[in-house]
């Protein structure tokens, strides 16, 4: 359905093709028609863009019943297939993050070493050279020389010891047999592309033949391998430099009231926030949520629900369910889906209940680590009044690195635990803001 969904976004022809084809006249090799006709084209599927993208759902619902049964598993096993981590993983992901490292510290090497040939080494050469007598000349090359190595030893550092010993890396290993000659292989190149760095950059001060060159190049590679004071000024700029990059995104995390790398752990637990809107045509219209029992039907939590202007938040059992209700619910990839194909005639939320949303106090996904200074701590669900104090559903709670979803209001809160709740963003973080305080 993503597939098909994505090939129908890809109908409208981009005003890039405006620029190749001006391009292509100007230099004589597409004739002058041609310009305005792929204009006119882009012009006609930017208008129908919008309802070509309708039309997906309908189109694959047509396909999708018109082909035979054998396609549709041979596509599924496909689908399968290319979703499943492959036995050399493992040596693309090594070979992938290998090429990237040198090729970043590569550039900035040649950029160093650029503006130092260009613009300080002759100066600071001279520099030397003239507090020297003429036959010690040899002198301000080599100073020269050995600021340049210090200047990238860092880099060479990295080339050579960057992702070597990573997790895939040692399984590439472990896996035996052919492929630690890929291992092997990949640390001989990195000491190449080092030994090169090296050869040219003495070769630029010193017309050594090509065996001392080699011999001179090794031999300081080496010492930059295993030297201490380079492992650690090459750390050292490294995080200097990742800190800089993740500044703005610290600053932030330090103004929540817990911390908040949530966004990454509702990977781990496959969670995620959607709406519906309840056709007319459904019989589920008039009905309390508790004669339905979406929960043992689908598994998902309904967190709120719209209905012409009132906000219905974590709505009890008793909740009725009326046409045009906007219902807000929680729950795995899977779950959403079936609640999805339970709703009769189910359909995602219209452009206009979206920015209803969107203008609503927001929903969010939050979670906090139970610890013993907090009052519910050893208490059970129910009695910590979590859902009433800050009008939100506990979605799950994770214990000893087990995630138990949808908790019993019986189960207890212990320390170490790690409560998930789901409502509305100034609620819970007044909640956490209090039992964290």
């Amino acid at each position: 359905m993503c597939s098909f969904l994505e090939g129908f976004t890809l109908v409208q022809v981009g005003e890039f093709s405006f620029i190749l084809a001006q391009f292509g006249e100007s230099i004589g090799v597409t004739e002058k028609y041609l310009y305005p006709v792929i204009v006119a084209v882009s012009v006609i599927t930017t208008f129908l863009t919008p309802y070509i993208i309708r039309l997906s759902n309908p189109a694959y619902e047509k396909v999708d019943s018109l082909l035979p049964r054998k396609v549709k598993v041979m596509l599924e096993q496909y689908a399968h297939n290319r979703n499943t981590i492959s036995p050399d993983s493992d040596l693309s992901i090594m070979i992938r993050k290998f090429v990237v490292t040198a090729v970043i510290y590569i550039i900035l090497t040649i950029f160093v070493m650029v503006i130092y040939f260009n613009y300080i080494s002759e100066p600071f050469v001279d520099a030397i050279n003239a507090m020297l007598p003429e036959e010690m000349d040899w002198v301000g090359r080599f100073v020269a020389l050995g600021v340049l190595l210090s200047v990238l030893s860092p880099f060479i550092y990295k080339i050579a010891t960057k992702h070597i010993r990573g997790q895939e890396t040692i399984s590439v290993w472990n896996s035996g047999g052919i492929r630690r000659g890929y291992v092997v292989a990949m640390s001989l190149l990195r000491f190449i592309i080092c030994t090169v760095i090296v050869i040219y950059c003495i070769q630029y001060y010193f017309a050594y033949t090509y065996g001392v060159l080699v011999v001179c190049s090794v031999s300081i590679v080496a010492l930059i391998f295993f030297s201490t004071k380079v492992r650690n000024s090459s750390k050292r700029i490294e995080e200097r430099f990742m800190s800089n990059l993740n500044a703005r995104e610290k600053e932030q995390d330090s103004n929540r009231f817990v911390r908040k790398d949530f966004e990454n752990e509702l990977l781990n637990h496959d969670l995620h926030i959607a709406d519906f809107e309840l056709p007319v045509t459904s019989s589920y219209c008039g009905k309390m949520l508790m004669e339905l029992g979406l929960r043992k039907v689908s598994g998902i939590n309904i967190v709120r629900i719209i209905r012409e202007g009132l906000d219905i938040n974590v709505p009890g059992g008793r909740e009725r369910l009326f046409p045009h209700d906007i219902i807000v619910v929680a729950g795995t990839d899977l779950q959403i889906e079936e609640f999805k194909r339970w709703l009769e005639m189910g359909e995602t939320a219209k452009d206009g209940s979206q920015d209803i949303i969107r203008q609503r106090i927001p929903f969010t996904l939050e979670q906090f680590v139970v610890t013993a200074a907090m009052p519910f701590c050893g208490k059970s669900l129910a009695e910590s009044h979590i859902k009433e104090k800050a009008q939100c559903a506990v979605l799950g709670i994770e214990h000893e690195g087990q995630t138990y979803m949808n908790p019993d209001a019986s189960i207890l809160l212990l320390e170490g635990d790690t409560v998930i709740l789901c409502g509305e963003a100034p609620r819970i973080q007044k909640l956490l803001a209090h039992i964290t305080s």
